[in-house]
């Protein structure tokens, strides 16, 4: 029961710090069911309700991660294999990986991250987001 509470924990801070450095760098991202990018500023409403969807051709998701990254989180698109199309976004915490997003194998656009999932979807099934590393990409560190 210790083991659960932990990685729980360690996953409502991974959001938290996520929305902060949101919030901290500008950064406008598409949520659920909108059909043009909001800034919001609403700590809780991105941490526990919305998904976070990727713009066509942009990269500002991954710049995202990058300064997630920066703050020292270990972060992976993780597939199966080389050349499987869908993936999980994965998170080190502790010492398991857990899947908080999907991510894609796009010919056109490469591997990047489609979505960013919200944690009231996340939480109540961590035990089903623990992800083994198979064909992993890191995310860079981003900014200055």
């Amino acid at each position: 029961m210790e083991d659960v509470v932990f990685y729980q924990h360690k996953m409502e801070q991974f959001y938290s710090d996520l929305v902060d450095t949101m919030i901290q760098h500008g950064f406008y991202l598409w949520v659920e069911d909108s059909t043009v990018e909001e800034f919001i500023d609403d700590h809780d409403l991105l941490v526990f309700e919305n998904a976070l969807y990727k713009m066509p051709y942009d990269d500002s998701i991954e710049i995202m991660l990058g300064f997630m990254v920066k703050k020292g989180y270990e972060i992976v698109l993780n597939f199966l294999e080389k050349d499987v199309i869908l993936g999980n976004v994965a998170v080190k915490l502790g010492d398991r990986w857990f899947a908080f997003g999907q991510c894609n194998n796009d010919v056109d656009e490469g591997m990047c991250v489609t979505e960013i999932w919200p944690l009231k979807y996340v939480l109540p099934r961590l035990n089903k987001m623990e992800v083994r590393p198979a064909c992993t990409v890191q995310i860079s560190p981003s900014g200055g």
